[in-house]
């Protein structure tokens, strides 16, 4: 539910712990295998761009939105890091049975 005002990207949002909960189990199906590695001797697309259609259009999306260069190694290291600690955030409130405040500032 959203609470308080404005921030510059929307409302905040109060997650209920049960939707806490569902969100730390949807980013426990995320790992860091589903960044794709970029080779440091230059840019060489994932395989599974190619072979998962699924795979390479929810990274075209991504790439869309975020302006995140999966060719970028630096840039790949980064969304790792920020995805593992998204991951715990997460997990670690829907284990104690909180709720989370969501908001982009």
């Amino acid at each position: 539910r959203e609470v308080g005002s404005d921030l510059g990207f929307g409302n905040p949002r109060y997650l209920e712990p049960d939707q806490t909960k569902a969100v730390a189990a949807g980013l426990s199906g995320v790992s860091r295998d589903d960044i794709p590695s970029p080779d440091p001797e230059g840019y060489a697309p994932d395989p599974r761009m190619e072979s998962d259609p699924a795979f390479a259009k929810r990274w075209e999306r991504f790439e869309l939105r975020t302006g995140y260069d999966p060719g970028d190694i630096d840039q790949m290291e980064h969304l790792g890091y920020l995805l593992t600690a998204l991951r715990e955030h997460y997990a670690g409130a829907a284990e104690r049975g909180d709720g989370v405040l969501v908001f982009v500032r």
